[in-house]
C-alpha cells in the first residue's frame, strides 16, 4: 500500500524528488566553505576557472551537459 501511494505521488508529480538547480548550487556552495586549503586548490586547478564560474556553476554541470552529450550520464552521480 505504501508503495502504491508512493509510485502514485511521484508520478503525478514529477520532479519533486529531484534537486534541481538550487539544490545542486546550494550544496556546491556549503562543500566549498568546508574544504580544505590544499582541496581547495585542487578544485581550483580541475576547475580551470577562466571564465568567472564558481562552485555552484560547477555542481549544476552534470546536469547541464547531460542530455547534449549523453554519454556522460553514466558520470552524473556515482551509487554504492
Amino acid at each position: 500500500m505504501r508503495f502504491t501511494v508512493f509510485a502514485t505521488v511521484a508520478l503525478a508529480t514529477p520532479g519533486v524528488l529531484a534537486w534541481g538547480d538550487l539544490g545542486h548550487r546550494t550544496v556546491g556552495y556549503l562543500a566549498e566553505k568546508h574544504l580544505t586549503d590544499d582541496a581547495l586548490s585542487l578544485f581550483n586547478r580541475l576547475l580551470a576557472n577562466d571564465r568567472g564560474f564558481d562552485y555552484s556553476d560547477a555542481a549544476t554541470w552534470a546536469d547541464t551537459i547531460k542530455h547534449s552529450m549523453p554519454w556522460s550520464s553514466q558520470f552524473h552521480f556515482i551509487s554504492k
